[in-house]
């Protein structure tokens, strides 16, 4: 599950946002990457930055 902080608003971290619309045009709907850690830092679109969202992700159970 998104870590959701309105109806379609993603909070990433540090009060950083994207609409779930942004995200999955970024990194595919929740049916292709299923919350998978290891899909998204796998993923082509995946920065150094995007990576350390991930891995704060994986830390707090958002992502498996």
């Amino acid at each position: 599950m998104y870590p959701i902080l309105y109806e379609d608003i993603i909070e990433l971290v540090d009060n950083t946002f994207i609409s779930i619309e942004k995200f999955e045009q970024r990194f595919g709907s929740k049916e292709e990457h299923q919350f998978s850690y290891n899909y998204f830092i796998q993923h082509q679109n995946t920065t150094p930055g995007w990576r350390s969202i991930f891995d704060e992700w994986k830390a707090q159970g958002v992502l498996d």
